[in-house]
């Protein structure tokens, strides 16, 4: 029976390929969270697909899985939710969803599903689709039952360019993304612009661990890949890579050298090397997404957010020797210009 309660089976991967199972029976309490107990039972059933790096990732997935489990307390819908790692099983569990009459809402969390939700909306302009870090080179052409969040990645990728120029005590710096897409190649843009704003005698050393999805699990690449870097010279990375991206701090970790983390704070997986990370926020915006398809007040489109919008910031670690107050002070100079367009 459609709304019946079903069991919830929650499949992530840790280092050690770990698998852990969590009930679709539990959700949080209400007044723990300090939010309304209204109890507005929509009979409404919601698909939860997480990224690359599973649910517990401190990034946008585990974000995703928090503002779920928050609206669910409040609107007590249906939830699957599943950790999706192939691509191959990426289309098929998404097109099961979607064909399933219990789903009313799909939700992708990461770039690599914005394809797919793109094509499964157009195939069933009966549900509703919403894609958190979407990326799209023609958001002219969305299916109105499509929601797409884009975060501004490229104008970030200017702060992590200032702190690899200013720390740099080669002039040899270097990035690692997960692929060569367009969407990387406009944040190896920004991250050189950032580079030269503050060190014009720096040089940046590119590579890319695929041509695909493929480039952002591959951990033990990621480490090939910053180690030739590293040898080169290159005393600092920053990289675009998820799970590859782990790698590429353990090298750093490894070579004495230093990293940039990108999406969550990542100086945890190497105290000593992370400079600093580029962070993303997401909760606001997709909680106000997720409210407004269960409501009715679902519209399609796309929500381009960056740092003026709270969205994106830059964590400093505190536990490297490097000199913090010049490079904050740089940094935020820099974060008021981008927030007015000046760079």
């Amino acid at each position: 029976m459609r709304y019946m309660l079903k069991s919830l089976i929650i499949t992530f991967l840790f280092s050690v390929f770990a698998i852990q199972f969590y009930s679709c029976e539990w959700k949080p309490d209400p007044e723990e969270l300090g939010i309304d107990t209204t109890n507005v039972d929509n009979q409404f059933g919601v698909g939860l697909l997480y990224g690359l790096s599973g649910p517990a990732d401190g990034g946008l997935n585990q974000q995703a899985q928090n503002v779920i489990m928050k609206l669910r307390a409040v609107h007590s819908f249906e939830l699957e939710a599943v950790s999706i790692f192939g691509e191959n099983e990426r289309y098929s569990i998404v097109s099961g969803m979607a064909n399933s009459p219990d789903k009313d809402l799909i939700i992708g969390v990461g770039p690599e599903f914005s394809s797919v939700l793109d094509t499964m909306a157009r195939l069933h302009p009966d549900k509703k689709f919403i894609c958190l870090d979407y990326y799209s080179v023609n958001f002219d052409n969305m299916p109105p039952n499509l929601f797409g969040i884009r975060f501004a990645d490229d104008k970030a990728a200017v702060l992590a360019g200032v702190m690899a120029g200013m720390v740099t005590k080669t002039n040899k710096v270097g990035f690692i993304g997960g692929d060569n897409s367009t969407r990387i190649q406009g944040i190896v843009k920004e991250y050189r612009n950032g580079v030269s704003s503050v060190n014009g005698n720096a040089t940046v050393s590119v590579m890319y661990v695929d041509t695909n999805i493929m480039g952002y699990k591959d951990e033990q690449k990621g480490i090939k890949l910053a180690d030739s870097l590293y040898k080169s010279g290159v005393d600092i990375i920053y990289h675009t890579a998820g799970v590859s991206g782990v790698g590429v701090i353990k090298s750093a970790e490894k070579n004495s050298k230093y990293a940039i983390g990108f999406g969550r704070d990542e100086s945890f997986i190497a105290p000593g090397a992370v400079v600093g990370s580029i962070e993303k926020y997401c909760n606001t915006y997709l909680s106000d997404a997720v409210e407004k398809a269960i409501l009715g007040n679902f519209k399609g489109g796309i929500l381009i957010i960056g740092i003026g919008d709270g969205a994106i910031g830059y964590r400093l670690n505190e536990n490297t020797k490097i000199p913090l107050d010049n490079l904050r002070k740089k940094l935020e100079e820099t974060k008021t210009k981008l927030i007015k367009n000046i760079i």
